[in-house]
């Protein structure tokens, strides 16, 4: 299975824990965290942040198996959107925003689609619809369901209008006595993603997700899909702080994979 686009918002993908604005990736201890690098066996990204604690630039090295990831991504904010370049295919793409959240989004690779996003009055993603371009068509949509602060399932509805229209239930678990890592929120970033269901990877940063709303409060254990028994475990490394130095996962093929953490805290 091929690599999430990108890594862009573990969005940009960058999360966070519930109902905060968006900050710097940081981990919840004594000072305050951010990530300045992550480090896979054949991908390693480094972060930089501009004064309002937003990502503003990835430097991606890649090995050649992460050939879909580009080699640097760049942020650009406004009011009303995040314009996002990718380098070297100088591909360019918006999030769109409204109060500071995005609502609406389409990737490079999903050249024919755009996705919508709602939200509930506490501030969780609630749903995600995705429609064709071409004629405005609702084809896919994904219900995000939270209990205690934390993103338990996920109800993905697909071939919707024609005789294949299916739904399919994917159950996440948390370590119910451990942070979130503010700023990674590793479900949250890959149901977000338009190909979330085709990666056997969590990597964090594809998309800002602290733009998506509030993050899940403590750390992922498990996400299970709903064929086959399939599912992913996670289990972590902390410092003398309690912060998380290194994650451990295995995917739903039972390869092992481990990503360290670096961190710049003040």
């Amino acid at each position: 299975m091929k690599q999430i686009l990108s890594l862009l918002i573990l969005s940009i993908f960058i999360s966070f824990s519930c109902k905060k604005e968006p900050s710097k990736e940081s981990q919840t201890n004594n000072n305050m965290c951010y990530i300045t690098n992550w480090e896979e066996s054949n991908v390693s990204i480094n972060y930089a942040y501009d004064a309002n604690d937003r990502i503003i630039t990835e430097n991606i090295t890649k090995g050649s198996g992460a050939y879909v990831l580009p080699a640097k991504r760049t942020f650009n904010y406004k009011s009303d959107r995040i314009t996002v370049n990718e380098l070297p295919s100088n591909t360019t793409y918006d999030l769109l925003l409204s109060s500071n959240r995005v609502v609406e989004f389409s990737f490079p690779s999903a050249w024919n689609d755009y996705s919508k996003v709602e939200y509930s009055s506490d501030g969780y993603v609630t749903k995600i619809s995705n429609y064709y371009k071409t004629d405005n068509k609702l084809y896919h949509t994904k219900e995000f369901k939270y209990q205690n602060g934390n993103l338990i399932s996920v109800i993905a509805t697909g071939g919707i209008g024609t005789p294949n229209q299916y739904t399919e239930t994917y159950s996440l678990e948390y370590y119910q006595d451990r942070k979130a890592i503010e700023g990674v929120d590793f479900a949250l970033n890959k149901f977000i993603m338009p190909d979330w269901y085709l990666s056997d990877y969590f990597t964090p940063f594809q998309l800002p997700v602290s733009f998506f709303g509030g993050g899940s409060g403590n750390l992922l254990k498990a996400v299970r899909f709903p064929h086959g028994g399939e599912y992913f475990s996670f289990t972590y490394d902390f410092d003398k702080n309690d912060k998380v130095t290194k994650i451990t996962y295995i995917d739903k093929r039972n390869a092992v994979k481990i990503v360290n953490l670096s961190f710049n805290c003040k």
